[in-house]
C-alpha cells in the first residue's frame, strides 16, 4: 500500500506530478491547463503526424482538433487520477461479468480516458482485481510515480519481472480479474494496427487461452459529470474450450479480436487515446 518513504524518492518532473496530483482541485485545473498549452506547442507536429498516420483520410482541421483535445484531456486525467474515489461511474456491459467473480477473468485494457479507471471501478463493485506495471528498468522515476499512484488508490499490481507468467497464472487461480494494457508496442505478435505494421502484446489472450479464463475488453471514456466504463466480452470459458486450436494459435486468434476492439474504440473516440506514445516508431 501507499508509502511516504517511496514517494519522497521522486525527483524533478515526477516529483512535480506527484505533488500536483495531491494538490487542491483548483490548483490542478490551472496547472494542467498551463502544462497542456506548453506541451501542445512542443508536440503538436508529432501528434498531427501520428493521428494522420492512423487516419490518412481525415482532414487536417479535424486532426488538429483531436490533437488539441487529447493533450488537454490527458494532462487533466493525470492530474486528477487520485480523484477516482469520488468519481461517478457509468457502466456499459456490466451484465457480461457474471462469470468474472466466480472464475476470475482477463481484461485487455488500453490507455484511453482515465487509464486506471476500469480497474478501480470494477474493484469498487466488489471484484478482486490486479493490474500489471513495468519493472522500471528504463525509467525508474516514472515507474515509482505509477506505483505510488496505484498504492494510494489501493489497486493491487504485479511488476513485470522474472516469474511474471507464473504470478499471472496464480492471479487467475485465485479468481482475480487481471487487467493488461494491450495497446503498447512491445515484443509480441506481428500484426497490423490502425493500418500500420507493428507488434502487439499477446499477454491478455495468452493468459486467457492457457487458463480458460473469460476474456474481456474494457476502456473508459470521460463524460461531463462521470466516467463511462465500456465492457465487451470477447470469449467465455466455453468459447475458449471450443476453439479447436493449439493454445498458442488460440492466443493469436484472441489477440486479433483484441486488436479489432482497440481499433474500434480509437476510431470512435480518437481524442481519448494516448497519442503521446510513438506507437509505430516513426521519426518526427
Amino acid at each position: 500500500m501507499f508509502s511516504n518513504t517511496d514517494t519522497v524518492k521522486l525527483k524533478g518532473l515526477y516529483r512535480f506530478c506527484w505533488v500536483l496530483a495531491n494538490s487542491p482541485a483548483f490548483v490542478r485545473k490551472i496547472a494542467s491547463k498551463s502544462i497542456a498549452a506548453i506541451l501542445f506547442l512542443v508536440l503538436k507536429k508529432r501528434l498531427y503526424q501520428r493521428i494522420s498516420l492512423a487516419f490518412p483520410d481525415m482532414n487536417q482541421q479535424k486532426v488538429k482538433r483531436i490533437a488539441k483535445t487529447f493533450i488537454f484531456s490527458s494532462c487533466h486525467e493525470l492530474a486528477s487520477m487520485l480523484d477516482l474515489p469520488i468519481e461517478k461511474f457509468e457502466y456499459e456491459g456490466l451484465e457480461l461479468l457474471s462469470d468474472a467473480k466466480s472464475k476470475g477473468a482477463v481484461f485487455a485494457s488500453m490507455h484511453m480516458g482515465q487509464t486506471e479507471a476500469p480497474t478501480y471501478a470494477i474493484q469498487k463493485l466488489g471484484f478482486d482485481v490486479c493490474t500489471i506495471i513495468g519493472e522500471g528498468k528504463r525509467n525508474h522515476q516514472m515507474n515509482l510515480l505509477g506505483t505510488s499512484l496505484l498504492d494510494r488508490l489501493g489497486i493491487p499490481y504485479v511488476k513485470k519481472q522474472n516469474g511474471l507468467l507464473f504470478e499471472l497464472f496464480n492471479q487467475i487461480r485465485n479468481k482475480r480479474c487481471l487487467f493488461v494494457h494491450s495497446d503498447l508496442r512491445e515484443k509480441g505478435m506481428k500484426a497490423n494496427f490502425l493500418g500500420q505494421p507493428t507488434t502487439v502484446p499477446i499477454t491478455a489472450a495468452f493468459i486467457s487461452a492457457y487458463t480458460k479464463a473469460p476474456l474481456y475488453f474494457v476502456y473508459s471514456i470521460r463524460k461531463p459529470d462521470r466516467i463511462k466504463i465500456i465492457i465487451k466480452q470477447l470469449a467465455s470459458t466455453e468459447d475458449i474450450s471450443a476453439l479447436e486450436l493449439p493454445k498458442d494459435k488460440a492466443a493469436e486468434a484472441l489477440t486479433l479480436e483484441v486488436i479489432k476492439c482497440m481499433e474500434d474504440a480509437i476510431q470512435t473516440y480518437p481524442e481519448n487515446w494516448f497519442w503521446h506514445y510513438n506507437r509505430f516508431k516513426k521519426k518526427s
